[in-house]
C-alpha cells in the first residue's frame, strides 16, 4: 500500500511546484485562518501506510500565532498526503505555514504555498517577513487574540434544560464526555448541512441558538486550548491510555469575526495530542550541551575521589567557594554528602527550570537520614545552564549545618510547634556598598546581609525581599525617591539563620534599577525590612557624582512633561537575551498608567524600546501583543494601548512627538 501511494504522489507532483514568494492573498488567508509561519528544516521523511511523516526543526519563527517558544526549541513531526510526496527534501529550508489545533501536534497547513528559503539570505528572510508583519497587523484573528474576553459575565437566558447541561459540564471537568455530546447534538451544536446531497464536502450549520464569545466562556468555563478561532474543552483528565483509551472527546467551538459562535461539534479524538507524552528516562539527552553526561561524570570524578576533576563540572561560584578550602577533597566533603549522592545509580532530575521557552537548569535530590527524625532531610542539587555547555550547582553551606537548619525550619512551617515564635529580636540587616564610586548612569551596587547577633537560632520568613520598594532612597534635596520599578509575586517560606551566621539577602543588588538616581549629590539609601514595620538596616550615605543619563532615564525624562496628572509610570530594564528569534539586545519598558487594575488590566500605555533600527528582527512573540509605532533616537518603539484614549485622547501623536519616533514606511 505505501508503494501505491508513493506512486501516486510522483504522478500528481507535476501540479505542486516550490515557489519563490508566498502570494498576498494566501498570506492573508492562512494568517487571518489561525496559521503560524515559520521557517523550517526538514530532518527527515518517511512514507507510511496512508501518507508520509516529516520531522522539521524551526529555524526562524515569522509570525508565532498559536506557536510557543517551547514549540520551536524542539523537533517535531507531522504528517501529509501522498499529493505532496516529493515536495520537502531532507535538509532543504522552507517557509510553511502550520496549525495548531491541539497541544501536543501540528498540521502543515496551504501545502500548495510551500516556498524553499536559504537562512543565510537576510534579504529574502526580511522581505518575507515585512510582508507577513504587513498583512498579519490588519488581521481579525491577531485582534482576538489580544482581546480575550473576560468570561464573567451574565450568562444568556436559555431553556432550563442548556443551561442545566452547560453547568454540568462547566462543574466536571474531569468526566464530560456524555455532556458534551449532548451540547453538540442539542441547539447549541452544529447540525451537518444535508441540502447538497451532491456534494462531498462535509459542511455545517449554525447552532439554532447562536453565542458570543463572552457568552460561550460564561457557559463553558474557560477551554483547554485556543487555536486560532477555535476554543476547545477536553471532556476526560484520563492521562494515559491504559485508563482512558485512545481517544479523548472533545467540545470545538469555532467564532467568526463578528465573535459568534458559528461551529459547535462534538467528536472522539487521539488521546495522545490532548495529553503530554509520557518523557523516558533520559529525556534530556537530546538537549544542546549534553547535560546528563555532566552529571553523569560529576558523580563518577566523586565516586573515584579524583576531586579536582568533580570540581571541573561546577559553577563558578561553586569553584569560587571552593578556592577558600584547603583543596577539593576538604570542600566536598564539608559541602556535599558524598556518600549519598555517589549511592545513587544515575542523574534522574525531578523537573526542569526554563526561560523564555528554553530549559536552563535540572534540579535532582538525595536524602539524608537523620537519627530520631521519622523524615529524611532532602538536598538538592541541580545541574544549569552555562553558556553553551552545562554545571553542577548546589546550595554553598555545609552540609551539617544544612541539615540544622532544615530542621529548624520544621518547626516554623505553618503548623510547627514554634511557629508563634518568629522575631526579628536578634536579627540585623546591614547594606554595605559594592560600587567604588557612584556615577549617574552607571550601577550602583549594594549587598543586603542578614546577621543573627543572638544565642539561638532564630527564624525569618525567606523570600526576594529586594522587590517591591525595598529601600528607603532620600536624595540630595531630602526628598524620597518613588519606587519605580514594576511589581512583583514573591515565594514566601520560613528559613532559620544560626547564632552568628551571616546570610546574604542580596548580593550586587542594583538601587537605580528601580529607583531614579538622575541628579547629582549625597543620598541616603536604608532597607526597610523584610516585612511592613519590619526592622530596618543601617542608614548608608554615599556621594553621587554627575554622568550621563542611560537611555530609560532618557526617555522618561522626555515623556514626563506630557504625561497627563494623575497619571503614574514604572520603568523596567531587560537584560539582553538568546533568543534565536530576536537579536540580542536589551529592552526598555515604560508603563505609563493612567488607572491601575490590577492582574494586567491596567489602562494606559506600555511601550517597549528595542536598541536597533531593524523591526524584521523583533522577537515574533512580542509583536504578538505590540504594535509597532516607529524608530526613536533609542531604537524600535512598540506600544500595547489599554483603554487609554478616554483617560488622554492624543496619547500616541504627544508620545511620537517627544520620542521623535518616525512611524514606519508603508506598502
Amino acid at each position: 500500500m505505501s508503494l501505491c501511494c508513493t506512486a501516486f504522489g510522483v504522478l500528481l507532483l507535476s501540479s505542486i511546484s516550490v515557489a519563490s514568494t508566498i502570494p498576498e492573498a494566501t498570506l492573508e488567508r492562512a494568517l487571518d485562518g489561525g496559521c503560524s509561519l515559520v521557517v523550517a528544516e526538514i530532518l527527515s521523511v518517511r512514507a507510511e501506510d496512508n501518507g508520509y511523516r516529516g520531522e522539521a526543526k524551526v529555524v526562524r519563527t515569522i509570525v508565532a500565532g498559536d506557536l510557543d517558544k517551547a514549540d520551536v526549541r524542539n523537533s517535531w513531526e507531522f504528517v501529509y498526503g501522498p499529493r505532496y510526496a516529493m515536495a520537502l527534501k531532507p535538509g532543504s529550508h522552507y517557509a510553511m505555514f502550520f496549525r495548531r489545533d491541539c497541544p501536543y501536534d501540528l498540521a502543515w497547513a496551504f501545502a500548495d504555498d510551500l516556498i524553499e528559503v536559504e537562512p543565510s539570505d537576510e534579504d529574502a528572510i526580511r522581505q518575507l517577513v515585512e510582508a507577513a508583519d504587513r498583512i498579519y497587523v490588519q488581521t481579525s484573528v491577531r485582534q482576538s487574540r489580544r482581546t480575550r474576553p473576560w468570561p464573567y459575565v451574565k450568562p444568556p437566558d436559555l431553556p432550563e434544560e442548556l443551561a442545566s447541561l452547560c453547568k454540568q459540564f462547566r462543574d466536571n471537568p474531569g468526566r464530560r464526555t456524555g455532556l458534551g455530546r449532548k451540547i453538540a447534538e442539542s441547539d447549541l451544536g452544529s447540525q451537518r448541512d444535508t441540502s447538497d446531497v451532491r456534494s462531498s464536502v462535509i459542511k455545517y450549520l449554525p447552532p439554532k441558538v447562536l453565542l458570543s464569545r463572552q457568552q460561550v466562556l460564561a457557559l463553558l468555563g474557560e477551554p483547554i486550548w485556543r487555536s486560532g478561532w477555535t476554543y476547545s474543552w477536553r471532556c476526560d483528565d484520563f492521562a494515559n491510555v491504559q485508563e482512558g483509551g485512545s481517544q479523548v472527546g472533545i467540545l470545538s467551538v469555532t467564532f467568526d469575526k463578528g465573535e459568534s459562535g458559528i461551529r459547535v461539534l462534538f467528536d472522539m479524538q487521539e488521546r495522545s495530542k490532548w495529553f503530554r507524552p509520557d518523557r523516558p528516562g533520559d529525556w534530556f539527552a537530546e538537549l544542546d550541551g549534553d547535560p546528563g553526561t555532566v552529571a553523569r561524570q560529576f558523580l563518577e570524578a566523586l565516586r573515584q575521589s579524583d576531586w579536582d576533576r568533580a570540581l571541573s563540572f561546577c559553577s563558578q561560584r561553586v569553584k569560587a567557594t571552593a578556592s577558600d578550602a584547603a583543596d577539593a577533597q576538604v570542600f566536598f566533603r564539608q559541602y556535599v554528602p558524598v556518600e549519598k549522592l555517589t549511592a545513587a545509580s544515575q542523574f534522574q532530575p525531578r523537573g526542569y527550570g526554563s526561560r523564555d521557552g528554553k530549559i536552563v537548569e535540572m534540579p535532582a535530590e538525595v536524602d539524608i537520614d537523620v537519627p530520631n527524625i521519622q523524615w529524611p532531610v532532602r538536598w538538592n542539587w541541580k545541574v544549569i545552564r552555562a553558556g553553551s555547555s552545562w554545571a553542577v550547582d548546589f546550595e554553598l553551606v555545609p552540609v551539617d549545618r544544612f541539615v540544622q537548619k532544615e530542621l529548624i525550619r520544621r518547626q516554623f512551617q505553618p503548623d510547627g510547634a514554634r511557629r508563634p515564635e518568629m522575631s526579628e529580636r536578634d536579627l540585623a540587616y546591614v547594606l554595605i556598598p559594592i560600587t567604588s564610586e557612584f556615577v549617574i548612569g552607571q550601577p550602583m551596587l549594594l549587598s543586603l546581609q542578614m546577621r543573627n547577633d543572638g544565642n539561638e537560632p532564630a527564624a525569618y520568613e525567606h523570600t526576594s525581599v529586594t522587590v517591591n520598594d525595598p529601600m528607603l532612597v532620600t536624595g540630595p534635596d531630602g526628598e524620597t525617591l518613588p519606587y519605580v520599578d514594576t511589581s512583583y509575586q514573591t515565594r514566601v517560606y520560613p528559613d532559620a539563620v544560626l547564632p552568628g551566621e551571616v546570610v546574604i539577602l542580596a548580593d550586587k543588588y542594583d538601587v537605580t534599577s528601580q529607583y531614579r538616581i538622575v541628579r547629582p549629590g549625597r543620598y541616603q539609601f536604608q532597607f526597610r525590612g523584610t516585612h511592613h514595620g519590619g526592622k530596618p538596616s543601617n542608614v548608608l550615605e554615599v556621594d553621587v557624582k554627575p554622568g550621563s543619563l542611560p537611555a530609560i532615564e532618557q526617555v522618561v525624562e522626555r515623556l514626563l512633561p506630557v504625561l497627563p496628572a494623575g497619571w503614574k509610570f514604572t520603568r523596567h530594564v531587560v537584560a539582553q537575551n538568546d533568543d534565536i528569534d530576536a537579536a540580542s539586545f536589551g529592552q526598555l519598558y515604560v508603563h505609563l498608567i493612567g488607572q491601575p487594575s490590577g492582574k494586567g488590566g491596567d489602562k494606559g500605555v506600555l511601550l517597549v524600546v528595542l536598541p536597533g533600527s531593524d523591526a524584521s528582527e523583533t522577537d515574533p512573540w512580542l509583536k504578538e501583543s505590540f504594535d509597532f509605532w516607529g524608530l526613536s533616537l533609542w531604537g524600535l518603539v512598540y506600544a500595547s494601548v489599554h483603554d487609554a484614549d478616554p483617560l488622554w485622547p492624543n496619547h500616541k501623536p504627544q508620545i511620537m512627538r517627544v520620542l521623535e519616533i518616525q512611524p514606519p514606511r508603508g506598502p
